[in-house]
């Protein structure tokens, strides 16, 4: 069951939009998010093709968390080509 829900929350999270604890608790009805969302990283960023992003909430009650894609550069093409291709 908690495996399903971690996955529901990495699809949610790969559609670009983020989500807070209390988020995470009311949309998937998980209590212990630390632990869910601690395996939803190990998951995301097995391949090195996703990395988990979170950042402290500024009322200091909790975490938001997102997906950020990880793009491989080749170190032999200049960085500029690939800023403006990516823009």
């Amino acid at each position: 069951m908690q495996n399903s829900k971690s996955r529901q929350i990495i699809r949610f999270l790969g559609s670009g939009k983020d989500l807070t604890t209390s988020q995470i608790q009311r949309q998937f009805g998980i209590s212990n998010v630390s632990a869910t969302m601690s395996r939803v990283r190990s998951t995301v960023e097995q391949y090195g093709n996703w990395r988990m992003v979170s950042n402290p909430l500024k009322n200091g009650n909790g975490q938001r968390y997102s997906m950020k894609r990880v793009v491989l550069a080749n170190p032999m093409i200049d960085v500029t080509h690939v800023e403006s291709a990516l823009a």
